[in-house]
């Protein structure tokens, strides 16, 4: 619970200021500019093992697969793809 606050804190756009010298610019150490964003391209897995099960495990379905994302306080969550073990999302995060 405690790195959950404190991640959200330090990830994009909240951050922790501390002026070190009074020359400094305030406005730089307060709204930076970013390096770059991330972006995740969601494709695809393979091979899945199949968890949907009928009559205690004798007849063995297939999955409902969807994937998770946690990058420090943010959390993806992509669709859900119907019975499939070789799920296709091609789904793009920022």
């Amino acid at each position: 619970i405690i790195q959950d606050i404190i991640y959200s804190y330090l990830v994009l756009p909240n951050k922790i200021t501390v002026p070190l010298v009074n020359d400094a610019q305030i406005s730089k150490l307060r709204f930076p500019m970013p390096k770059g964003i991330l972006r995740i391209h969601f494709l695809e897995a393979q091979d899945l093992v199949g968890k949907d099960t009928f009559l205690g495990g004798l007849i063995k379905g297939k999955s409902d697969p969807y994937g998770v994302i946690k990058l420090g306080n943010q959390l993806f969550r992509s669709k859900i793809i119907k019975e499939t073990v070789n799920p296709k999302w091609n789904e793009v995060y920022e």
